[in-house]
């Protein structure tokens, strides 16, 4: 069944030329209708019309070899006489089928933004590719189908481990533990002179082992710190009974 271009008076009429459906999407369906200024259809009934090849820009196909529209391609309504010697009878040079792009871009419709945001939010199944010949009169499916849908693919980064320092604080002993931690810290860190592939003690502690060491450490200096207050003490206590006894002595 040979069906004619929908706009009244196309010349394409007459010809064996590349035609496309209306979109199955009823918001680009209807776009397609405002733009080119057809009333009285409704979205059931468009099956049946079809929009040859002259009323779309080169950039509205995937690519030059292609025979299949973009997901936000929209016919325009244009003088389809003034194209008509440019036009070249194998689709497969659509592509080059203005002499000018400023003419394209003169007769590009203004679509709001939230409807193409809204078709180019639904994902387009892909059907099989129909063959064409030049010189037979062609309709394709429709084009909204047969475009590829656009999935955003993410390369799932691993997740980075979070790493968490533990700060051991004393404040009363704060300058003993931080020449401590320096300590540590140094040994981990240097390598027998002896030969590189001997290793000290520290080299093959874990991050946990090194810190529960540091905590010893530090508890091991508090206890230290308190027996030597309470040896101050007693040292205080027997130099006072020392005194105490040069005054007897002195005064006997």
């Amino acid at each position: 069944m040979v069906r004619m271009c929908i706009v009244e008076n196309c010349d394409s009429n007459d010809m064996k030329i590349l035609c496309h459906r209306f979109p199955s999407k009823k918001i680009l369906a209807e776009m397609w209708l405002e733009s080119l200024h057809l009333q009285g259809y409704s979205f059931e009934e468009l099956n049946k019309y079809v929009v040859c090849t002259l009323h779309f820009d080169p950039k509205d196909y995937r690519n030059a070899e292609s025979n299949y529209l973009n997901s936000t391609a929209v016919p325009r309504l244009i003088n389809v006489e003034s194209r008509m010697p440019l036009f070249s009878e194998n689709v497969e040079e659509i592509a080059h089928q203005y002499e000018d792009d400023a003419e394209a871009d003169a007769n590009e419709p203004r679509v709001k933004n939230q409807f193409l945001d809204e078709i180019l939010q639904e994902d387009l199944p892909l059907k099989s590719s129909i063959s064409y010949s030049p010189y037979e009169y062609d309709i394709l499916e429709d084009d909204d189908a047969c475009i590829e849908s656009e999935e955003n693919e993410y390369e799932e980064e691993p997740e980075s481990k979070e790493v968490k320092f533990v700060y051991l604080t004393n404040s009363e002993h704060s300058e003993s533990f931080d020449e401590t931690t320096k300590d540590f810290s140094d040994a981990a860190c240097q390598v027998p002179e002896e030969g590189e592939e001997e290793l000290d003690e520290f080299s093959n502690l874990s991050r946990k082992e090194l810190v529960e060491r540091l905590r010893n450490s530090q508890m091991e200096i508090s206890r230290l710190e308190r027996k030597l207050k309470n040896f101050e003490k007693i040292q205080s206590k027997i130099l006072q009974n020392i005194d105490m006894l040069k005054c007897v002595v002195e005064t006997a």
